[in-house]
């Protein structure tokens, strides 16, 4: 919130400026006695081109990289925020569900498992007994 405020702040004043220097020759233009604006008059001073630029250039890599670890930062955070959020509501919707609906309509509900995947789960079983029987003869835990 607060860089917003900045910001804001900041075009404002810019805008100020540059309507301030448009009035300013405005008047100059039509009043009778041209007078001369000292420089001395305006309350803050403009800087030259080339030493804004060198600052923007010295300072624009580290902005650059604290903008970009805040914005991660805040990724991250709000990306945790939220799947928490979302295993919440799917227990609470599970809860939900599993005390209005009855546990003979959730198994007439349920569909049949195809004979495909009986067989292979029946051979999983077989095969997890053989295991089982050959660790306990060869005494292997």
């Amino acid at each position: 919130m607060q860089i917003e405020l900045i910001l804001f702040f900041a075009s404002l004043a810019g805008i100020i400026l540059m309507i301030g220097r448009k009035v300013l020759k405005l008047r100059q233009n039509f009043a009778v006695d041209i007078q001369v604006i000292d420089a001395e008059k305006f309350l803050f001073e403009i800087p030259n081109l080339e030493d804004a630029k060198y600052v923007v250039m010295k300072h624009a890599k580290r902005y650059g990289f604290i903008a970009l670890v805040i914005t991660l930062r805040s990724y991250i955070l709000t990306h945790n925020f939220l799947k928490k959020k979302h295993q919440e509501l799917t227990i609470k919707a599970k809860n939900t569900i599993n005390r209005y609906i009855p546990q003979k309509e959730k198994a007439i509900k349920q569909k049949e498992i195809s004979g495909f995947l009986k067989t292979i789960s029946e051979y999983k079983q077989k095969i997890q007994k053989i295991k089982h029987r050959i660790k306990e003869e060869e005494g292997i835990k």
